[in-house]
Order: C-alpha cells, then sequence, then structure tokens
C-alpha cells in the first residue's frame, strides 16, 4: 500500500517534459548559487577567524607587556620606600656626621 501526499486538484500542473528540464536547471542553477555563495561565507569566516586569532595574539602581547610594566613598576615602588625611608634617616645621619666633623675639626 502506497502512501503519498495528497495535493489539491488546483495544485496539479501538467507540463511537458521540457518545462520540466528547464525547471530542474534553473532549480540546479540556484543551487549551485547558494553553494558558491555558501563557500565565500566560509571563506570569510575563516578569514574573520584568522583575524580574531591575530587580535587575540595581540592582545596577550600587550598583557605580557602589562605584566613586565606592572613588574618594573612594583620595583620601582620599593626603590622608592627605600629611598623614603633613606630620607627619613639621612637627615639623622647627616646631623651626626657633621657634628663628628665639627668635634674632630675643634
Amino acid at each position: 500500500m502506497n502512501q503519498g501526499i495528497l495535493l489539491p486538484e488546483s495544485t496539479v500542473q501538467f507540463v511537458t517534459k521540457q518545462e520540466f528540464e528547464s525547471f530542474k536547471q534553473r532549480e540546479f542553477t540556484k543551487l549551485q548559487q547558494d553553494v558558491t555563495e555558501l563557500q565565500r561565507d566560509v571563506h570569510d569566516v575563516q578569514k574573520d577567524l584568522h583575524d580574531v586569532k591575530d587580535d587575540v595574539a595581540a592582545i596577550q602581547t600587550k598583557m605580557n607587556g602589562f605584566g613586565e610594566d606592572m613588574a618594573v613598576l612594583r620595583s620601582d615602588n620599593r626603590a622608592i620606600k627605600w629611598l623614603l625611608g633613606l630620607g627619613v634617616v639621612l637627615p639623622g645621619l647627616t646631623f651626626i656626621v657633621r657634628q663628628l666633623v665639627e668635634m674632630v675639626t675643634y
């Protein structure tokens, strides 16, 4: 027992073999165009993916540079703290050295 789709009579249309072949050719051409368009889209997506990978690599490079800059800043911060500490000690040291020089010279 064959089951199929029943179409309303108004959709039934008789076509000649030439019309049917022409229809098949048009549909095939449309499919070829769709495939070509999809291939272009795939190529564009691959190019965009490559661009994104380049952007990610550039961001990672900048992040690495940022990490290095932070290490330098931490080092500079330690040096500044050391110098500030020295600045607190230095005036007292200068005063002691001056007293010693005065004691020795007089």
